[in-house]
């Protein structure tokens, strides 16, 4: 029971989204005012973080009756103000107590990033820095990168005597080579700013605004391909060795390419991160409780399909930070209206995209809330094809919580539905039950879904029209059979199973979130197979591409390979010693 003092009434609703609600105020509450002892507030913080990705508010809570009662908007509000002070806390917090300085930089740079104007959070992180004298290039990084925001934008300086506090802690690092500045590394991006399994809060967005954001997305995503693959010899570089080809694609090394890029991204994340900073409330503000919303009109919803096609665009561009903050610009927006079809199928793909994102930080909780969402809203929309990837995104949820039995029976429903799909979503289904079912025994249905899902898979997926959603392509089969053929112990057909794709020539360049999944592949392939020299450069790559991409889930899937699957007599070997010691792998534990 919600009791609402101000109306004097309650109103039933779900107790524990309550509890975890005042929980979370309460939990904020006492952070606050521990902030001048980090060890007490630190763990307060991260208590609250935790409790905030559980939910507050439920999508099918939305047209309830007490949704829009004035004290259920008060909290809401109170609500977002305490999540801009746990994502300020918990940054400060871990720099301060100096425990995880790999996870400051990373909490700092998102805060930062949602909120480059907050001048009292830049002023404390200085403090810190001044009181401790350590990590102080750290500080610096993070700084030029707020500030080369806010020199790109329209939003208020520093003042003077700020810009000459950091400029006199940048002359005394200069003799320091900081381990944080490298400008190619992508760093893992924030979680969704209103935790989609909470999406009570709303913000309105205009036509113009829609337009302005696609037009912005398109322009960049259109230099971002420039920079990034301008001839053919920077794009694609293939070499050989004995059991496989090659293909290796580069993040560019010329100078001048790289800086471009560079100022790509800064512009593109002061036009997003924008949205959500308390200057711009045309984004922020709720929706009047006294209007009840109206259906989205077909030319909105074309806008949300236009900005969902381009965010999955910047995702296989290998751009996660990019495609996120794209799509928390509008995302929000799209789920405040009125469930229909349109929006309902619109939504399914949007928080089915936030989930892959979700899953690359390795966020496994918020990745199976957002999927069961997708599920949802897709059922709503009464589109098979929609929802049969929102089903085999699911299973995977599933699968890396460890409940292969719900895997299956998730798939199980996917092929229930199968046959009113596009051949392209049919294959992913049969390809995603054969593994499952190869590694659980079942050998001869294994093989069966296999072989029918490359029997059915287009000669040109391009042509689908939902090709970019489905998120199915010629390289996920590869990766499957390969998987297959590995469960089923056919060694001497697992290296033509990875490379199937070669099979379909004209499929572009592949997204590197899908390279890294079939070489992680081959490095489960090249232990069995008692190669060893091959394992150590496949891990190599995997490793630093992995970091590169910021990509925590295929980082951990090269870790854990390593540290389950290797065999013993490999654990001194030179080549192995020397990897473990670059990334600091231990075998047993992550």
């Amino acid at each position: 029971m919600l009791f609402v003092e101000e109306e004097r009434g309650r109103i039933a609703l779900r107790g524990p989204l309550w509890w975890d609600v005042a929980a979370f105020l309460t939990l904020v509450k006492e952070a606050e005012t521990s902030q001048e002892q980090p060890e007490v507030a630190l763990p307060l913080w991260q208590e609250a973080e935790q409790l905030s990705r559980r939910g507050l508010f439920l999508s099918d809570d939305l047209e309830a009756p007490w949704y829009e009662l004035q004290a259920v908007r008060a909290v809401r509000l109170r609500i977002e103000k305490a999540r801009q002070q746990v994502q300020r806390g918990l940054a400060l917090g871990l720099f301060a107590t100096a425990k995880a300085l790999e996870e400051a930089h990373l909490q700092l740079q998102l805060y930062f990033e949602q909120y480059p104007t907050d001048r009292a959070a830049v002023e404390h992180l200085l403090h810190l820095a001044d009181r401790s004298h350590q990590h102080q290039e750290l500080v610096l990084d993070v700084l030029s990168q707020v500030q080369g925001r806010l020199d790109a934008s329209t939003r208020a300086r520093w003042p003077l005597s700020l810009k000459q506090h950091i400029e006199q802690m940048r002359k005394r690092n200069l003799h320091q080579q900081s381990d944080f500045s490298c400008p190619d590394t992508q760093h893992f991006p924030p979680p969704f700013v209103s935790n989609t399994s909470s999406i009570g809060t709303s913000w309105a967005i205009s036509l113009d605004q829609l337009d302005g954001l696609l037009a912005e997305a398109r322009q960049n995503i259109a230099t971002l391909k420039a920079c990034l693959f301008s001839d053919p010899e920077e794009q694609c570089r293939v070499t050989h060795s004995s059991s496989f080809q090659r293909e290796e694609y580069m993040f560019p090394h010329d100078p001048t390419k790289r800086q471009s890029l560079l100022q790509f991204a800064a512009a593109l994340g002061v036009l997003l991160t924008g949205s959500h900073v308390s200057d711009t409330p045309a984004l922020k503000q709720p929706f009047a409780s006294s209007e009840k919303r109206e259906k989205a009109d077909p030319t909105l919803l074309h806008r949300f399909e236009n900005l969902l096609l381009e965010s999955w665009t910047l995702l296989n561009c290998n751009q996660f930070t990019l495609a996120e903050r794209l799509l928390m610009s509008f995302l929000p927006s799209l789920l405040a209206f009125p469930v229909e079809e349109k929006m309902a199928r619109l939504a399914s793909i949007g928080l089915r995209l936030q989930s892959v994102l979700a899953h690359h930080r390795l966020d496994l909780s918020q990745k199976l809330t957002l999927c069961q969402q997708a599920v949802t809203f897709a059922q709503h929309g009464h589109d098979h094809t929609i929802l049969a990837a929102a089903l085999v995104e699911l299973a995977n949820a599933y699968e890396f919580h460890g409940d292969v039995a719900k895997s299956l029976l998730t798939l199980q429903e996917a092929l229930t539905v199968a046959p009113h799909t596009t051949p392209l979503i049919q294959s992913r289904i049969y390809s995603n039950n054969a593994v499952l079912l190869a590694q659980t025994g079942r050998k001869r249905e294994a093989e069966w879904y296999i072989q029918y899902a490359q029997e059915i898979f287009p000669d040109t997926p391009q042509q689908d029209p939902r090709s970019v959603f489905a998120d199915s392509s010629v390289y996920t089969l590869a990766y499957h059979a390969g998987l297959v053929a590995l469960a089923l112990g056919k060694l001497h057909q697992v290296s033509d199973a990875f490379t199937l794709y070669q099979q379909w020539p004209a499929q572009g360049t592949m997204p590197e979130r899908l390279r890294l999944e079939i070489w992680n592949g081959h490095s489960k392939a090249a232990i069995q197979m008692n190669e060893l020299e091959h394992y150590a450069a496949l891990l190599t790559d995997s490793l630093s591409s992995a970091q590169m991409l910021g990509s925590k889930k295929r980082y951990q899937e090269a870790v854990v390979i390593f540290q389950q699957e290797l065999p013993s007599t490999w654990r001194k070997h030179a080549l192995l010693r020397e990897v473990a010691a670059t990334y600091g792998l231990q075998r047993g534990t992550l």
